[in-house]
């Protein structure tokens, strides 16, 4: 249930989001530039979705400029980059091998790699992320304005 419906004090909504999106901001800077499992997440990304578009709101309606909410809206956009456990851990996986040292690779290291990469999704889970990116960005504004 959005934050906007139940039934608090203000206050009380206010500070729930507050606080979800304190705890939401920590997971983003540990998890920054990379896809991250959402089981990081403080909270369900509908619930850090509506605590983000009620503080929005909340900051319009005293007054601030849209430029002002851009770290809400990129933080709400950056829900992105949060993915199942599974698709993380390949992506992870993956980024591991990359980072060897290629010099101690053989040629079946190589291959058992591109093997892998062949298998997994990680260039269409990378482009699918950038796709919901820029959809979320979008969602937020219209969201925030209605």
């Amino acid at each position: 249930m959005p934050f906007w419906n139940r039934k608090k004090s203000s206050s009380s909504k206010l500070q729930e989001a507050d606080e979800l999106r304190s705890k939401y901001s920590v997971v983003l800077e540990q998890a920054a530039g990379v896809l991250a499992s959402e089981t990081l997440l403080p909270a369900s990304k509908t619930q850090i979705k509506d605590a983000l578009v009620y503080l929005s709101r909340h900051a319009i309606a005293l007054g601030a400029s849209l430029e002002s909410l851009e770290p809400l809206k990129l933080g709400y956009a950056h829900l992105a980059d949060f993915v199942s456990e599974e698709t993380a851990g390949e992506r992870n996986q993956l980024d591991g091998l990359m980072m060897d040292d290629v010099s101690t690779l053989d040629d079946m290291d190589v291959l058992a790699m591109a093997r892998q990469m062949a298998n997994s999704d990680v260039a269409g889970t990378a482009k699918r992320s950038t796709e919901e990116f820029a959809k979320l960005l979008a969602e937020f504004e219209e969201r925030v304005s209605q």
